[in-house]
């Protein structure tokens, strides 16, 4: 089951906040985020936004079949969440509008989710 979901995030685990890389016109923008599944093993994005905000991403599926205990893990993985956005905001270039120095914050998907790393 781990490998389809890995499959389905291209390699990325479930049920973790993490740093991934966003590009808006070609520059790159951290991205605070969680992968999860839902009931129909469908996978969607939970990103977490830099004033508090959660946006739920989905792919391919016109909608999701979640639970409370669910979307309870989201609202509380939001504290971490923020906890890392701070993190992250430290390698922000304020006057230059630019990001550097975060990249070993990244979480890097899996190469081969057949593979333990």
């Amino acid at each position: 089951m781990r490998a389809l979901y890995e499959y389905q995030t291209g390699g990325y685990p479930l049920d973790q906040v993490m740093v991934v890389e966003d590009g808006d016109n070609g520059v790159s923008i951290p991205k605070i985020c969680a992968f999860f599944a839902d009931a129909d093993m469908d996978v969607f994005l939970v990103e977490y936004g830099e004033h508090g905000e959660v946006t739920i991403h989905t792919e391919n599926v016109t909608h999701i079949a979640t639970s409370a205990d669910q979307l309870s893990r989201i609202a509380s993985l939001a504290a971490d969440a923020a906890t890392l956005r701070a993190e992250v905001n430290t390698f922000y270039d304020v006057e230059n509008e630019t990001w550097s120095g975060h990249e070993h914050l990244i979480t890097r998907p899996r190469l081969d989710p057949d593979v333990e790393q």
